[in-house]
């Protein structure tokens, strides 16, 4: 178990599953160079929902291929028959006919879900959920699809912090790309017969080949769905690129050979993907274009569909997962190429809850279930769905990948308020999460009175913000000057975050709204408790280190992260201070609310010293 992270996760798009057939990763004919430009003249099909038929392609060696799965990047991959997902902790995989499953590998912390298959193979990163003062490290390890003959191929891999890497092969490098990243801060590895992995540097990959100027359009921000350089060149035998001034074009890296790819008005355009066929965009207010892989200058109007990114499409049309931030279900809309429109999946119930094993968020279509993750019964798990107007059809449990521990030693409850002014109508939105344990235990009833008693200071808080609204009735602030009825909002959440054989970890979670404010306030309250007796622990508690070794040993860490420094006399004394330390499974956390030691924008800062640094106590 571990901590809950406050991380901004970019609204940014969910990652693009080009999945149109139910067909393996094993029955992909990847064809490249002049073997597949070939191909790719003499193509000619008649059942492309793009093309103008009246308009012959240009002789071109660049343009359409035949149907392809792309999971590059996906924490949810299939190869022959098998689902293979990286959620949470577990690499597992799930039959999609007889829903076996197999737990392949656990990892100490969760991870971010990076993996690829190749020649049944599983090559995946494992990174460590702890701090480094000169940078994060990850390890790439190698085994067969089926879990056996793992290999450690490298360790001690220096990788970007909050980095979303794409793991793919092209010929024998494999190639880490980070979507978030520059080039120079990608990762290549030759895997060499002898089972190892050599660092590969970036003249020796298909980057080194790129015209100057030029750079991997996935890497710029409004190509950033796009397949990169090797999953291009894997598929489609050239490559997509961007120069210095965003015009994109097509390449053949090892030629030279290059096309611009024309756009109408490349400046209103945005959320492209591609599939075998055609580059696909949205553009003029939520109207979305098809460009033709074989004729770049037949461009297609398919229809209108608001959105933020397609999650995936089939021969049928492209998908979106309609869902609020503040819902617990989901909507499946679906634009046809023919340019109707279909809601094909309606209220679909996902409820979420806020530890980190379920911070995971996929959707992933198989061709014919549509795969999603959910809590079930207070525990993570992966749910399937037919996508088929079929009202008879039930959403299915496929597999329970994190049994959360929580679930059974507490309970967790919710207080909505709404407080009013009669005289004005102003009003105050109040929200408390109130956890207790349930074990009958001694520990867990001193716990619990220690919670109430916090729970009791929140109360008188919320009564204090309370008289404020009423104040607000009878002041002389304008009533045409407010923005709206609510003068305040304010919420306190607590939950259990951390949980193993000798120490229970939870968590305060704040926020607070004033009318007329820029931006609301948040922040967090840390507290341990020793399992065995109940009592409030703090950091000298857990390791035997002086305090003058603490911040000797936690300060370099900080300092390492803090975005606006450290300064002042003793500063490293705020480390010992009441509320700040956490654990997790491989590490002691410092926490910092906004403004201590990073900009609002970036939200609070958590840093996590691995555990071997200090000297740990005996459990109290």
């Amino acid at each position: 178990m571990t901590r809950k992270y406050n991380h901004l996760i970019p609204a940014a798009f969910l990652l693009l599953l080009l999945t149109l057939t139910a067909c393996s990763v094993q029955d992909r004919s990847p064809i490249s160079g002049h073997a597949q430009n070939a191909q790719l003249q003499s193509k000619g099909s008649t059942e492309t929902p793009f093309q103008e038929k009246s308009l012959p392609p240009k002789p071109s060696v660049f343009g359409s291929v035949p149907w392809f799965r792309d999971d590059t990047g996906s924490s949810t991959q299939m190869a022959a028959g098998w689902i293979y997902g990286y959620w949470g902790r577990q690499l597992c995989r799930i039959n999609i006919h007889t829903l076996e499953a197999e737990v392949l590998y656990e990892a100490v912390s969760f991870q971010d879900g990076c993996f690829c298959i190749r020649d049944e193979s599983i090559y995946f990163l494992e990174k460590r959920e702890v701090d480094y003062l000169d940078g994060a490290k990850s390890s790439l390890l190698r085994m067969k699809c089926d879990g056996s003959d793992r290999l450690l191929l490298a360790e001690d891999i220096s990788v970007r912090e909050h980095s979303d890497y794409r793991m793919n092969f092209y010929e024998d490098i494999l190639y880490l790309t980070d979507s978030y990243g520059t080039a120079e801060e990608n990762l290549f590895f030759r895997i060499t017969k002898d089972g190892t992995a050599e660092t590969v540097h970036i003249s020796e990959t298909l980057y080194g080949l790129l015209p100057d100027g030029c750079s991997d359009a996935c890497q710029t921000y409004k190509y950033r769905a796009l397949p990169n350089l090797a999953s291009c060149m894997t598929h489609f035998g050239y490559a997509f690129v961007t120069d210095d001034e965003g015009r994109l074009y097509r390449i053949i890296p090892e030629s030279g050979e290059m096309e611009e790819f024309p756009l109408a008005d490349p400046a209103s355009s945005g959320y492209f993907f591609l599939t075998n066929e055609a580059l696909v965009y949205m553009q003029d207010k939520d109207i979305w274009y098809a460009a033709s892989l074989d004729n770049p200058e037949s461009v297609t109007e398919i229809g209108e569909l608001a959105c933020n990114g397609i999650n995936f499409w089939d021969k049928e049309g492209m998908y979106y997962v309609n869902r609020r931030y503040d819902e617990d279900s989901f909507r499946l809309e679906r634009l046809n190429w023919n340019g109707t429109s279909d809601r094909v999946l309606y209220d679909i119930r996902r409820p979420m809850s806020s530890l980190s094993a379920d911070s995971l968020d996929f959707f992933y279509y198989d061709g014919t279930y549509l795969y999603y993750n959910r809590l079930h019964q207070g525990d993570s798990a992966v749910y399937r769905i037919r996508l088929k107007k079929d009202s008879d059809y039930l959403p299915e449990l496929v597999y329970v990948y994190y049994d959360n521990p929580i679930h059974d030693i507490s309970v967790s409850e919710t207080f909505d308020t709404t407080f009013t002014a009669n005289e004005s109508g102003v009003h105050g939105c109040f929200s408390m999460t109130k956890v207790s344990m349930t074990e009958q235990t001694a520990a867990a009833a001193r716990i619990n009175q220690f919670l109430e008693n916090l729970y009791e200071a929140e109360n008188s808080h919320m009564e204090e913000l309370k008289e404020i609204v009423r104040n607000a009735a009878s002041s002389e602030w304008p009533e045409a000057e407010w923005n709206s009825g609510t003068i305040v909002e304010y919420s306190a959440h607590f939950s259990v975050n951390y949980i193993d054989d000798n120490y229970i970890g939870l968590g305060e979670y704040w926020y607070v709204y004033w009318q007329g404010a820029a931006h609301g306030m948040h922040g967090a309250v840390e507290y341990v408790f020793s399992r065995a007796t109940g009592e409030q622990l703090q950091i000298t508690d857990v390791v035997k280190n002086t305090e003058s070794e603490i911040k000797a040993i936690i300060g370099p860490y900080v300092e390492a992260r803090a975005e606006w420094g450290t300064a002042g006399e003793d500063w490293e004394a705020i480390l010992l201070q009441e509320g700040r330390f956490f654990l997790t499974p491989e590490g002691i956390g410092i926490h910092f609310d906004a403004y201590e030691m990073t900009c609002y924008a970036s939200g609070g800062l958590d840093v996590i010293v691995p555990y071997e640094k200090f000297e740990m106590a005996q459990p109290r």
